[in-house]
């Protein structure tokens, strides 16, 4: 499967051969600190079909977004390569909505 991230540095995809499985795993740490918008990416795994409804109760009840973070890491994890891959796309797709509306924003600050 592959896979393809925004570079930071040059703002292209890149891509990779690299499992999704691995890649969250391996990307559990950065992600726990950095992921946003966890209702956006928790609605989106429920309508996938990816959590149950009880999964997402359980998560929501976590006590702050580190452990809300985790919980959903975890839980999708377990369920393995393409719920990973859902995941990641979510990120993708919701980091980029997130992007283009604070475009007009930074025109008219200049």
């Amino acid at each position: 499967m592959e896979l393809c991230q925004n570079s930071q540095e040059s703002g292209n995809m890149a891509c990779t051969s690299q499992s999704a499985l691995n890649y969250v795993k391996s990307a559990r740490r950065h992600l726990v600190r950095e992921l946003q918008n966890l209702s956006v990416i928790l609605e989106n795994l429920y309508q996938k079909r990816f959590l149950s409804d009880e999964e997402v109760s359980k998560i929501q009840a976590e006590g702050d977004d580190y452990d809300r973070t985790r919980k959903i890491l975890d839980s999708v994890m377990i369920k393995g390569e393409a719920a990973c891959y859902e995941l990641l796309r979510i990120i993708d797709v919701t980091r980029k909505r997130t992007l283009e509306r604070l475009a007009p924003v930074q025109k008219d600050a200049q």
